[in-house]
């Protein structure tokens, strides 16, 4: 009987640690991109699914770059930090002279520079990707349909307004900005990744 309820009180533990986690858009589509990159280095995979999972990552992590500078009072705030990076702040605590204010300037900028320099290095490998991807037909428009569905999914079901909302004081109408600028970048990426998928078949014509 113990033995049960140390069980669920583990699996409780486990759940209380990862929701934050899935529940943040940026640390969704870092997972999801890396087990879909590990599977592409054992499988074949179509272009559909380049297209989602790097204009994705891409869209999302720019913006939310985007939008970390533009709140960048509260991720600087000591409370912000204690409440959503408090084993790394503690770990600074514990190893340097930082006090409390610069400790949470540096975490900052650790969060801002890997919300910039991951897509970028998205965006300078994507093209190797879609080369050796197999053609699909309409791959954009079905990368577009399972993003769509992505983002209400997380709208309705996870509820991410709620979750910006109480940790960055996001408001509404930031919320459906943010949520438009990430579509329309999104839509911009598809049309780079088609024309990338266009002009490689046009080479390969070409030199036959």
């Amino acid at each position: 009987m113990e033995k049960e309820e140390e069980k669920e009180d583990n699996k409780k533990k486990i759940v209380k640690l990862l929701k934050p986690y899935y529940k943040v858009l940026c640390n969704q589509i870092s997972i999801i991109t890396i087990l879909v990159l590990l599977y592409c280095n054992y499988y074949n995979y179509s272009d559909t699914l380049i297209y989602l999972i790097f204009g994705a990552f891409i869209s999302i992590l720019i913006n939310a770059f985007i939008l970390l500078i533009k709140k960048y009072k509260i991720c600087t705030s000591i409370e912000f930090t204690k409440k959503y990076s408090n084993n790394i702040f503690k770990l600074y605590e514990k190893y340097t002279n930082f006090n409390e204010e610069n400790i949470c300037k540096i975490i900052n900028i650790i969060d801002l520079t890997w919300h910039l320099l991951f897509p970028l290095i998205a965006l300078y490998y994507v093209k190797d990707y879609i080369k050796d991807s197999i053609k699909t037909d309409y791959a954009y428009i079905k990368a577009f349909i399972i993003f769509i569905m992505y983002g209400l999914l997380n709208i309705y079901i996870i509820d991410s307004f709620k979750v910006y909302n109480k940790s960055l004081e996001l408001t509404k109408t930031e919320f459906n900005v943010i949520l438009t600028s990430i579509v329309l970048t999104f839509m911009g990426l598809l049309y780079y990744f088609e024309s990338i998928k266009n002009n490689i078949g046009y080479n390969i014509e070409y030199n036959n």
